[in-house]
């Protein structure tokens, strides 16, 4: 009997999951993770194609179940899909990355698609795990099934302070908001925004002013303000300070209008008065009268600022005062 027929007659065949890659093994090694042979007697094993593992036994191949994922070949396990990702159908060699407005914070998601991002939240790009936030001054509307991919500005007279909010709201009157703004700024002095929800403030015209800022009216400037100049809204004078000054001329005019009148003496008819006045009391008085002139000079005991109660009289009298005083 030939030698050699012997040898392979006493040769036993490589089971299942095991192999013999050289002549004369004494044993049949198993395949490795990731690898199997499915009959008998191989020299090789086979490699577990992409979106499917090896067998434990090394046997055969069992498909990626939906969230899993095996790219390449030779996986002995199938990874989870990571978050930003999903996978809803089997034998995957890869997950789906989620798309622009959406976001998967799960491991192993099954979804035929990620997460909305809505309601005062956003995803941009690819692959996000989580929907961002939108900042003060943005916004994304919640209650349907849009998926942003970034957030909207607040309109212009809008305003939103607080990030993830789904909506703005309008600024008051007397302020005003430019597009994406977080807070309402006051209009300034000399402008007025007369309704809610305005995006720049009115200029008060000529003749019209505020008082400070914030304003929702003008308010209509004193006649005078248009004859001294004042046609611009922060010269206008108000209504109340014309008032006061007018008020404080008077007080300060008084005085000196009470003592004119209170000194002036007044002429009987055919006769003149000329008057000197000194800080206020009456040094000289001169008097024309018909028939001549004569001076009168109050006592020196009439006190400084007053003067003795006299009438005027005829020329007759005016002789007998200039005798009176040439008298011891």
């Amino acid at each position: 009997m030939d030698e050699s027929a012997s040898d392979s007659a006493s040769c036993k065949d490589c089971l299942a999951g095991t192999f013999a890659s050289v002549e004369g093994a004494s044993v049949c090694p198993d395949c490795d993770d990731g690898y199997f042979t499915a009959t008998s007697a191989h020299t090789v094993c086979d490699a577990a194609v992409s979106g499917w593992f090896g067998n434990a036994d090394h046997t055969g191949m069992s498909p990626c179940v939906q969230g899993s994922f095996a790219k390449g070949e030779g996986n002995s396990v199938c990874s989870s899909c990571q978050p930003g990702r999903h996978s809803n159908f089997t034998v995957a060699s890869e997950c789906a990355k989620c798309s622009s407005g959406r976001a998967e914070p799960d491991t192993g998601s099954t979804a035929d698609d990620c997460d909305i991002c809505n309601n005062g939240t956003h995803a941009e790009g690819r692959g996000n795990s989580v929907c961002a936030a939108c900042d003060p001054g943005s916004y994304t509307e919640g209650g349907n099934n849009n998926a942003y991919d970034t957030c909207e500005y607040c309109h212009g007279g809008e305003f939103q302070i607080n990030a993830g909010e789904s909506t703005c709201g309008d600024c008051r009157a007397g302020k005003y908001a430019t597009e994406g703004a977080s807070i309402c700024t006051e209009c300034g002095s000399g402008k007025i925004a007369a309704q809610n929800g305005v995006s720049y403030c009115l200029d008060c015209p000529s003749g019209k002013y505020t008082e400070g800022s914030g304003q929702t009216s003008c308010k209509t400037c004193f006649a005078f303000d248009a004859a001294l100049g004042f046609e611009y809204p922060d010269q206008c004078v108000p209504i109340w300070a014309w008032f006061l000054v007018i008020a404080i001329c008077g007080l300060c005019c008084a005085p000196c209008i009470f003592k004119y009148y209170m000194y002036r003496q007044t002429p009987q008819a055919g006769a003149g008065i000329t008057t000197v006045v000194i800080d206020g009391a009456v040094i000289k008085e001169t008097i024309t009268a018909e028939s001549g002139v004569f001076s009168y000079m109050p006592p020196p005991e009439v006190p400084l600022g007053k003067v003795r109660q006299s009438s005027l009289g005829t020329a007759d009298d005016c002789a007998a005062d200039e005798a009176d005083k040439g008298a011891p």
